[in-house]
């Protein structure tokens, strides 16, 4: 067979941004004849001086490490004097922008390198440099900054920042929105990139170790790219529509209904998330014994297809009601079935157009368990 290129994964027709309509009749687009006086988005706008943005730093209110931002340390030497020195300049700067969670915590949208160099030069961990407005304090640490002019410190430590907050009301169309158009990173973020930074806690640890097994990179031969976190919303969509307690609240909104497992997940406690964390790894097992490298495509005698996130969702959910045994003693009756399968015009149309549609996803899953998801096929 000639395999078409790695990393490549097939979406839903719907999975675009740019495609988005909300469940109950869309957030976006918004219609031609609205009064967008009336528009109104629960944004915060305040002013945040460099003595709080330290004393909330040491409080624990700032997530400064949200996985989609570049490294806290992309900025040099100079790029960071440069910054401080505008504040002592008293320079107007440009808005800091944080998402606010119900907890109360602020994660850092835009902005993370500007607050990267005011902590790093309170922590000392380096002197000014490159400086040209200001050039008799090049060389200079914070620690001797103070000592010597313990003024400009001051100066620095009474300089207010702008910034917005994006309130826990935003609905969620709107937040992934504001995500993408402020982010200043300059790579589009992907939804599983703003979702990792929304729903921070113990979904994202445990999807960035399930994305990470042994067995998950063999059976879809490494073709889901980590870069994007593909991988991981690949890794949420099987838990996701592979659990009833999950699916009954599926209501054709792929975006919120995924956001919304993932806070089902961050607040289970250790041992559910060791039984999901095994669940997971059994079924991968099971699904490597019938399929080896070539799980969730649709194979043909050119090509073994790339991988399918409707299909993956479907073949991994019917797998969790097969017996590892079953498995091992109807491999090929399980491989024959999978054929006749993919052979089904009705499967076919719901794993290639349209996913998201509750119609859709019900019959797809449905008919994957008919043709996979019992010991007695």
């Amino acid at each position: 067979m000639n395999d078409i290129s790695k990393n490549e994964i097939i979406e839903s027709d719907e999975d675009t941004f740019e495609d988005y309509t909300s469940a109950d009749g869309g957030i976006y687009p918004y219609s031609e004849n609205v009064d967008l006086s009336k528009i109104e988005i629960n944004l915060r706008e305040d002013k945040i001086s460099v003595f709080e943005i330290i004393r909330w730093t040491n409080k624990g209110k700032f997530v400064l490490d949200p996985e989609f931002q570049r490294s806290p340390n992309a900025w040099d030497e100079i790029k960071k004097s440069m910054f401080i020195e505008s504040l002592i300049l008293n320079l107007p700067l440009p808005h800091f922008y944080f998402n606010k969670d119900s907890s109360g915590r602020l994660v850092v949208i835009d902005g993370l390198q500007r607050l990267t160099a005011v902590l790093d030069f309170h922590n000392d961990d380096f002197c000014l440099v490159g400086l040209k407005a200001l050039p008799w304090l090049n060389g200079l640490s914070k620690s001797k900054l103070e000592k010597k002019y313990n003024e400009v410190w001051s100066k620095i430590e009474d300089k207010n920042i702008p910034y917005y907050s994006i309130m826990p009301s935003v609905p969620m169309a709107v937040t992934y929105d504001i995500f993408r158009r402020i982010n200043t990173g300059g790579t589009k973020l992907e939804r599983q990139e703003i979702r990792n930074c929304i729903y921070l806690g113990r979904s994202t640890k445990l999807l960035k170790k399930m994305s990470e097994l042994e067995e998950f990179s063999y059976i879809t031969d490494s073709g889901i790219s980590p870069k994007r976190m593909k991988d991981r919303e690949a890794v949420l969509r099987c838990i996701a529509f592979s659990d009833d307690k999950y699916l009954r609240d599926y209501k054709g909104d792929l975006d919120d209904f995924l956001g919304e497992v993932m806070k089902k997940i961050n607040l289970m406690d250790d041992n559910e998330i060791c039984q999901l964390e095994e669940s997971f790894i059994a079924n991968l097992k099971k699904v490597k014994n019938v399929f080896g490298k070539n799980a969730f495509r649709i194979m043909n005698e050119e090509t073994r297809g790339r991988i399918n996130l409707a299909v993956m969702e479907s073949i991994y959910s019917a797998f969790t009601s097969i017996s590892a045994q079953h498995v091992h003693e109807s491999k090929e009756r399980l491989l024959n079935k999978y054929q006749e399968l993919i052979l089904n015009n009705e499967y076919l149309n719901s794993v290639k157009t349209s996913t998201n549609q509750v119609k859709k996803v019900t019959t797809r899953l449905n008919l994957a368990s008919e043709y996979l998801g019992s010991d007695l096929c």
